[in-house]
C-alpha cells in the first residue's frame, strides 16, 4: 500500500503507537539539542590556535591556558589565564592561589580535555 507524502494515517490509540511516537519525538528533540551543543563544543575546541603559542608560549582552550613545551607538545597542567600561574586542585575545583581565579572546568575533567585538545602524544 503506497502512502502519499504528508498524509496522516489513523492508528488506533489502543495500539500504543501514539505514546511510542511521542517518546521517539522527545528523544529526537533531546538528541538534536545535544548535537547542537556538541557542534558548538567542537567549534570551540578547533579555535585553539597553535600560532597563539608561538607568541605567548600558551594556548587558551576550555577556559584555561596550556603551556607549550620547548621541545614541542603541551604540558598537561592547566594555567590561569589571568596571571599564568599553575592551577591547583582544591576539592575538585581548579583554583589559582595567586589571583583567586577559578577555572570553568573541574580537576577531574583535565585529562579528558587535554587529550581531546592535544592527543595523548602531547605530554
Amino acid at each position: 500500500m503506497e502512502i502519499p507524502n504528508n498524509e496522516k494515517i489513523d492508528i488506533p490509540e489502543s495500539a500504543g503507537w501514539t505514546e511510542k511516537l511521542s517518546r521517539a519525538e522527545a528523544r529526537i528533540a533531546a538528541l538534536e539539542l545535544e548535537n547542537a551543543r556538541l557542534r558548538e563544543e567542537i567549534i570551540a575546541l578547533k579555535a585553539v590556535k597553535p600560532a597563539d603559542a608561538e607568541t605567548t608560549g600558551f594556548v587558551e582552550a576550555s577556559g584555561v591556558l596550556w603551556k607549550q613545551k620547548p621541545a614541542g607538545g603541551y604540558e598537561s597542567i592547566p594555567y590561569c589565564p589571568t596571571c599564568k600561574s599553575t592551577l591547583g586542585d582544591y576539592s575538585g575545583s581548579l583554583l589559582c592561589l595567586k589571583c583567586n581565579w577559578q577555572a570553568p572546568i573541574k580537576s577531574f575533567e583535565v585529562p579528558k580535555v587535554f587529550n581531546d585538545l592535544f592527543g595523548e602524544g602531547s605530554r
